[in-house]
């Protein structure tokens, strides 16, 4: 199976037990790349796809055994896009996978979720910060919790005390 037939066969979402998702593993014989990696991501964060609940949840265990074998820093932001982006189940799993690619640079960034009208999303911030966080994110903080639009300068403070 190579990149383009997993992505069809991640789309399609076959698998019906953890039996199913094990031959699946099994006939994968490739290093799966940051890229794919990406793509399935798309995939995941699709809003039609996920409607399947069944099949959404499968997709869910699937991408978290294949992003657990990659640690590229350049996923970081794509992780972000994630906990704006995705559900809850995806949002929790970003959280889990945020730290295996913790990029420094990016955590402004990941800072900038803090600034959301959105309370969960601001509290999923919290939670993915509290994973990577350390002077960098201190100091991003520290610059946005003047700002007087600023939502989540309550969580902001809560998190640097």
């Amino acid at each position: 199976m190579n990149a383009k037939e997993l992505l069809k066969h991640f789309k399609n979402a076959p698998w019906q037990n953890e039996q199913d998702i094990a031959s699946f593993f099994l006939a994968l014989d490739f290093q799966v790349d940051p890229r794919t990696v990406t793509q399935l991501l798309d995939v995941l964060l699709n809003k039609r796809l996920a409607s399947d609940p069944g099949a959404h949840g499968m997709r869910i265990r699937v991408f978290a055994k294949i992003a657990a074998e990659v640690d590229d820093k350049r996923l970081f932001t794509h992780y972000i896009r994630a906990l704006k982006d995705g559900d809850s189940a995806v949002r929790t799993l970003a959280i889990s996978l945020l730290p295996k690619v913790n990029n420094y640079e990016d955590h402004p960034k990941l800072c900038v979720l803090l600034k959301s009208k959105d309370p969960e999303l601001r509290q999923t911030a919290v939670r993915a910060l509290k994973n990577v966080g350390g002077k960098t994110v201190i100091q991003a903080i520290t610059k946005m919790v003047g700002d007087k639009d600023f939502f989540g300068r309550g969580e902001a403070i809560d998190l640097v005390m």
